[in-house]
């Protein structure tokens, strides 16, 4: 008589990868391959203020060409990948990198790491260890890396 055993084999876990980071100058010449003043606002957008992608596509922008609802997730992800089909650049990346580049930029601008925290809203346990609070008057005093950006043909942002 034979006998099935089953065992109980526990996948590993995955291993978290780093975020691929663009270059200041890969964010410059990827916001100067977009015309389009909508999409260009959206890279900006998810640049500059951090935004992850779902909440970009849900700003209500007028004129839309379809002013009740709003852009998908996918459509902006493609407007990433058409811009950077454009600025030629090759990394494996997202829309969400952009986030990633914004607080990695700040960071190495000199940024404290808890001001960046706080402005992308990070929740973490090592969170509650930090003993100061950050006031909002204190990260209205932080430059924004979009403000040093130069795109190609000498449009600033």
């Amino acid at each position: 008589m034979k006998q099935d055993y089953l065992y109980e084999i526990r996948r590993p876990k995955k291993d978290k990868k780093l975020p691929v980071v663009l270059r200041r100058e890969e964010i410059g010449r990827l916001l100067a391959s977009v015309i389009n003043i909508k999409r260009k606002a959206i890279l900006m957008l998810a640049y500059s203020a951090e935004f992850r992608v779902g909440e970009v596509v849900k700003l209500k922008v007028d004129p839309g060409a379809q002013p009740d609802k709003h852009m998908t997730a996918r459509a902006a992800q493609a407007i990433f990948e058409d811009a950077c089909k454009k600025a030629v650049i090759t990394k494996d990346v997202s829309i969400h990198s952009l986030r990633h580049s914004f607080a990695t930029h700040l960071l190495g601008s000199g940024t404290d790491l808890r001001y960046i925290q706080e402005r992308l809203e990070r929740k973490s346990h090592k969170r509650t260890e930090i003993s100061t609070h950050v006031s909002n008057k204190d990260l209205s005093k932080m430059k924004s890396p979009l403000d040093f950006l130069s795109l190609p043909g000498g449009e600033s942002k």
